[in-house]
């Protein structure tokens, strides 16, 4: 796990010089301020570069790594016309890319956690009021290792969350667009078709109940959610149902994690001081808490939560309106300092991640 707590206190220690810089900045002169002006885009760049760096230059870590490299001549070499659109055939594009610069699995697994990464630290960059807040918890809430594992499934969702601003802009078209490149790596994508329909505004108590039921409603229908699945899927829904990772309840904790969020919001933040743009991430954190209580009983259907997790994030900045900024920052620590602990928990319970190699030591 060393790799991981020195790659998180970089990021923190690059975090607080940036705000040092930006605070003299501000008490200096203009020409000063202009000096300053562009570190923060440098240093997301850089910040994005180590994470990237780290994750691409693994070897052997994470529990899909040996069956990916497995099926990486398939993916370099297979027809795209034989693969077809519902057949995922974004890696393999992605794989041919990257086999131009090194034919070799490694190139694979660092081309995609370079995608991945970088449109979802820019996406942040782009859209949180506190970009050094919304990183931190990148990683603490588990997103940017998790991505080590289901890469397909995550390249889907950096290219949804990159694009999630078409649904503040009610741009369905576009949106769509979206989705449907996101599908070419991962047919689950097809899902946030659904994500459109989030409202932007307060959720108000009925459709929250509503949610609530749906969630705990579907605990008990895993039979027609694997019918719906096995559609894209070359498998039976028996087979789905009897494998064991479809039926491993995952840890209770994750569900009260996701919605911890929610609870803060509710006893501790200004609900009606909170920026409009809020509720839709707030929004998207109740169906990310929906989808874990519906996954109470199934990793398999809990993988699903990888589209929404990344929303974590950009919430918590919003839900911090304190206008003491010695509240926020002491709320905003404590907020930290409780991911973090579930972050070590997380990556000790995981020993293909936590156990980390580099491309070095093949």
């Amino acid at each position: 796990m060393t790799i991981y707590v020195a790659t998180l206190a970089v990021v923190f220690m690059v975090i607080l010089i940036v705000r040092l810089q930006q605070q003299a900045a501000l008490t200096s002169s203009q020409g000063r301020h202009e000096i300053f002006a562009g570190v923060p885009r440098l240093a997301v760049g850089f910040i994005a570069l180590l994470l990237i760096l780290v994750a691409g230059l693994r070897w052997r870590t994470g529990t899909d790594y040996v069956q990916y490299a497995l099926d990486y001549p398939r993916y370099r070499d297979q027809s795209l016309s034989d693969v077809g659109l519902l057949g995922e055939p974004g890696l393999n594009v992605l794989v041919r890319i990257a086999a131009y610069v090194r034919d070799d699995p490694a190139s694979m697994f660092f081309t995609a956690s370079a995608v991945t990464i970088s449109l979802i630290v820019w996406t942040y960059y782009k859209n949180s009021p506190m970009f050094g807040t919304s990183l931190a918890l990148y990683v603490l809430v588990g997103a940017w290792h998790s991505s080590f594992n289901g890469i397909r499934q995550w390249l889907a969702c950096a290219v949804l969350f990159a694009g999630h601003r078409l649904i503040v802009e009610r741009r369905l078209g576009p949106y769509l667009a979206v989705v449907g490149v996101a599908t070419l790596f991962h047919v689950s994508a097809l899902v946030a078709v659904g994500f459109y329909f989030v409202p932007r505004t307060r959720l108000g108590l009925a459709r929250f109940l509503a949610v609530g039921a749906a969630s705990v409603l579907a605990l008990t229908l895993y039979e027609a959610l694997a019918d719906a699945i096995v559609i894209f899927r070359d498998s039976s829904t028996e087979t789905l149902l009897q494998n064991a990772y479809f039926q491993e309840r995952i840890n209770p904790l994750r569900v009260a994690l996701a919605a911890g969020p929610l609870v803060f919001y509710l006893l501790i933040s200004k609900q009606r001081t909170m920026a409009v743009e809020g509720h839709f991430y707030l929004n998207m954190v109740v169906v990310h808490t929906a989808i874990y209580v519906a996954a109470l009983n199934s990793a398999y259907i809990a993988r699903f939560a990888i589209f929404t997790v990344v929303y974590l994030p950009v919430l918590i900045p919003y839900l911090l309106t304190m206008e003491d900024r010695r509240a926020r920052a002491l709320w905003a620590g404590l907020l930290l300092l409780v991911y973090a602990v579930f972050w070590v928990f997380e990556l000790r319970s995981d020993p293909s991640v936590a156990s980390y190699k580099s491309y070095w030591d093949r």
